[in-house]
């Protein structure tokens, strides 16, 4: 937080991936998904909004479309996926 605090006083902009890593695994071959299905995790990821706001800056929303399609995924057991 510290850098982009400091990045966006210094005027310089941004690219966040809020969704991260685990937003690329989200979904096939998760049950009930299709090959074709996107995901985005945002629920509690609402920070770079609040700084934005501090800061007075746009937020330009941005999706990359076929990440879900970068790496092949294996379904893990339960276990895994819940500790990861």
């Amino acid at each position: 937080r510290g850098s982009v605090n400091k990045a966006l006083s210094d005027g310089l902009s941004l690219g966040v991936a809020p969704g991260g890593i685990p937003e690329m695994f989200e979904g096939y071959p998760k049950p009930g998904t299709h090959p074709d299905d996107e995901c985005a995790l945002l629920a509690n990821r609402k920070g770079f909004i609040r700084m934005a706001i501090r800061h007075g800056v746009p937020v330009i929303p941005v999706y990359t479309f076929g990440a879900t399609k970068m790496f092949k995924r294996l379904q893990l057991p339960w276990v895994f996926e819940y500790i990861s």
